[in-house]
């Protein structure tokens, strides 16, 4: 269920360094919030070099959103929000005046992965054992 969308102008971040964002992105939210790998996604949308402006001045930001299940502390929201922004800083040579990350919670039961009603967090391991056969999950 963890959602992480990354939009920014296209062609400023490279087919390499969109992976390592991506495979970084994932480990941060495995790091600090759990849950199951195959389940974070990570999706890159560009948008057209002219089309981004920051404070009403044409420019080049870079925009992160993640969705992930509520119920984690905000200090974990907050790691994990200051371990996005290092590691898109780092990889994608991105300015920080440039970089907006936000995460937002959403209920557990108001998400799905493959038509099953995702658990709370820390029910993982009862819902793996139900439903992971029937999705060909294993923890």
């Amino acid at each position: 269920m963890p959602f992480y969308q990354i939009t920014n102008q296209a062609g400023s971040l490279d087919a390499a360094q969109r992976a390592e964002i991506a495979a970084g992105i994932t480990d941060i939210h495995l790091d600090l919030a759990g849950g199951l790998r195959q389940f974070v996604n990570v999706v890159f949308q560009e948008y057209p070099a002219g089309l981004g402006f920051n404070g009403g001045t044409q420019g080049a930001p870079v925009l992160i959103g993640g969705s992930i299940r509520a119920g984690r502390e905000q200090a974990v929201k907050t790691a994990m929000m200051e371990a996005i922004s290092a590691l898109v800083i780092r990889v994608g040579h991105v300015s920080p005046k440039d970089l907006t990350v936000s995460i937002a919670d959403v209920k557990a039961s108001n998400a799905m992965e493959g038509g099953h009603i995702l658990p709370e967090p820390g029910e993982e391991a009862a819902w793996l054992a139900k439903v992971g056969p029937l999705l060909g999950l294993t923890n």
